[in-house]
Formats: C-alpha cells, sequence, structure tokens
C-alpha cells in the first residue's frame, strides 16, 4: 500500500529492491537433476518418500545410481527447489502489478528511478567485483529489465495486430533503432568516404572504413582506431547522435548532418545500455566511466580502483 506521502518514484525504489530480493531468491534454490517442475501435491509425495528411503522402508530401484541417502537428498532438494520457485513466481506477480500501476500513474518519475537504481547497482557491483553481492544483485536487476523488454515487445506485437505504428516507448518517445554497420577493407569505387577527424586534425594511426546504415541512407566512414580491440555502433539513448568506437577511439556524431560532435578517447574497452535504451555506459579501460541519457551526458568519473588510491 503507497502511503498518502509517498511519491510514486520513491516506492517504485522500494518495490526495485523487494523485486531483486525476491529474484534473488532463485539463485540460492538447491540444484537437481530432475527439470521437471513438481506442484505441490508431488513435493509432499517427493518429502514422504525422502522420509521413507531415510529409515529404510523404502529402497532406490537403481541402486547402482544412487544410495538411500542420495536419492533422499534429491528428493527434498528437488520440493524445496520448485517450492521457492512457486513463491518467487507469486510474489513476483504481485510486485510486477504494484510497480506497472506506479509506472502509469507516474511514467517520468519512475523512468529516473529506474535509471538510479540500475546506476547504483551497477556501481556497488563494480566495487566490489564479480563475486560479490552487489554483483549477483546486478544480474538479477539486468534480468528483470530484459524481462520487462520482452513484455513491451510482445504488447507491442499485439497492439501492431489492430494497428500498424511505430514502437514507442513508455514515456511517448520513438524506439532507439538498431544501427546496422561492416567494416570494410575498402571503400567501394567513386563512394564518398567521411574522414573523422578531419585530415590534418589526426594523430596519424592507422583508420578503419565503416559503412553504417542500409539502403539509400548509407554512409561510409574513415575513423582513426584507438589503441584497443572494441569496434561497435550504436544510438545513443537521445536518438539523435551515433556512438561509433573503431579499435577504441570514441566518436559521437550527429546523425543527420554526420557532422563529428566530440571524440571520446581512445581506450574504450566496452559500451553497454540498459534494456529501456535509456542509458548508454561507456568503459574507458576500466579506468574513466562515461553515462550518457535522453537528455546528453549525465556523468563521467572515475572507476572505483582509482577513487580509493
Amino acid at each position: 500500500m503507497v502511503m498518502s506521502n509517498q511519491k510514486p518514484s520513491e516506492r517504485i525504489a522500494e518495490l526495485l529492491h523487494e523485486t531483486i530480493e525476491v529474484l534473488q531468491r532463485i539463485e540460492t534454490a538447491p540444484g537437481s537433476p530432475c527439470t521437471t517442475f513438481m506442484p505441490a501435491k508431488k513435493r509432499r509425495a517427493l518429502r514422504r518418500g525422502a522420509e521413507r528411503l531415510r529409515r529404510g522402508i523404502q529402497q532406490p530401484v537403481f541402486k547402482n545410481l544412487y544410495t538411500a541417502e542420495q536419492l533422499a537428498g534429491i528428493f527434498e532438494d528437488t520440493a524445496r527447489r520448485d517450492e521457492i520457485h512457486q513463491q518467487v513466481h507469486e510474489e513476483f506477480l504481485r510486485l510486477g502489478r504494484e510497480i506497472g500501476r506506479l509506472m502509469r500513474e507516474d511514467p517520468e518519475g519512475t523512468r529516473r528511478t529506474w535509471e538510479t537504481v540500475f546506476m547504483e547497482t551497477f556501481w556497488q557491483a563494480k566495487e566490489q567485483g564479480p563475486g560479490s553481492e552487489a554483483a549477483a544483485r546486478y544480474r538479477q536487476l539486468q534480468r528483470l529489465m530484459g524481462m520487462a523488454k520482452v513484455w513491451r515487445s510482445d504488447k507491442r506485437r499485439q497492439k501492431s495486430i489492430h494497428r500498424q505504428s511505430e514502437a514507442v516507448g513508455a514515456d511517448g518517445r520513438k524506439g532507439i533503432p538498431l544501427v546496422p554497420a561492416e567494416i570494410l577493407d575498402d571503400a567501394p569505387a567513386g563512394a564518398k568516404v567521411l574522414p573523422f577527424p578531419a585530415a590534418g586534425e589526426d594523430s596519424g594511426r592507422e583508420r578503419m572504413l565503416i559503412r553504417i546504415g542500409l539502403g539509400a541512407s548509407q554512409w561510409i566512414g574513415s575513423f582513426e582506431c584507438g589503441v584497443k580491440t572494441v569496434s561497435t555502433v550504436f544510438m545513443m539513448p537521445d536518438a539523435k547522435h551515433l556512438f561509433v568506437s573503431a579499435d577504441g577511439a570514441g566518436y559521437i556524431i550527429d546523425e543527420r548532418s554526420r557532422r563529428l560532435v566530440e571524440r571520446t578517447g581512445t581506450e574504450i574497452v566496452g559500451v553497454t545500455r540498459d534494456a529501456e535504451m535509456t542509458l548508454f555506459i561507456v568503459n574507458h579501460n576500466d579506468v574513466v566511466f562515461e553515462a550518457f541519457g535522453p537528455e546528453g551526458r549525465l556523468w563521467k568519473r572515475e572507476g572505483p580502483e582509482q577513487r580509493l588510491t
């Protein structure tokens, strides 16, 4: 129940953390060689069978595979696993309904809250390392956002049966398109090639030819390479700028005019964005990170290992 003095964006932060906790319980569930889900009635039967095995009343059919103790453990682990999965499913549906209601009530505020929780969790996972609890929470948050993306995709497909229209996000913005791109060995004869940076403004490093787009809208850029191996092209969250990495050299380019707006270093080792495509993160050699949102750059900061020195 939402308190009268609590904003939807504040409540949704609590619900997101609660949802992460719920999903995290799946990772702590026991493993089992039995892949079939057991409903409550069969779980009770498994537990009775485990008790009979331990008391010697019943013996395994295939004694060469499992001892009575081992089989009893499998029965109990399977029952416990599926009990946890059922509880998680019910809790997840309850939380999802409340999150959905709050998102409809305050789309912009809840979107900002999603971004805040995502970044806080991301940064904690980065500081504490891949085996930490924060890293596990970040995995669950990514899983949650992936499920939300699939759900919205299904909803859009259902709507398209009745009306053909452009995909639109929850806040009314057009969806961020994927950008087809291809690294070329040579430019086709007569093709115009746009240099980034312009001739005379580079440092003399090797260049990479990248064809961006399809059909009549495609174009070829010659990008001075960086000192890493990451080469990729993304549309940024504002849907107005392209981000290009050519062997680690970063470029922000106006999508319509194809004008170079900014160079962003030569040591890019990774880029990521959230399922909503409203948050875009650039990793500079695990030393500096910068984030971009629909309104532009959100922040740029040093990584945790630098801030602690």
